[in-house]
């Protein structure tokens, strides 16, 4: 595998935690009741003009992408579940 190059130091990396690194223990494996939450901190922290409207169907979105909730064959990238879920 070939590893990326970069012109300057990447400021930071992300990856997935959940059973990588940590166990959220007592944390459900279905994540989609704190959606609306999460969304609901992005739009305060931001300072976001996103109505109730705006987050419901957000929140449908990703609850529509939720394999836990609807199980699929096909795998979805983030970017495509993300640009759905902020059209809404």
């Amino acid at each position: 595998m070939d590893l990326p190059s970069f012109d300057r130091p990447p400021k930071g990396f992300a990856f997935d935690l959940g059973g990588t690194l940590v166990d959220y223990v007592g944390l459900t494996l279905n994540w989609a009741a704190y959606y609306p939450a999460a969304f609901d901190r992005v739009r305060s922290q931001l300072g976001l003009k996103i109505d109730d409207v705006a987050i419901a169907g957000a929140t449908a979105t990703l609850t529509k992408y939720n394999a836990r909730i609807n199980p699929r064959e096909v795998e979805y990238t983030s970017t495509h579940i993300f640009s759905e879920a902020t059209m809404t």
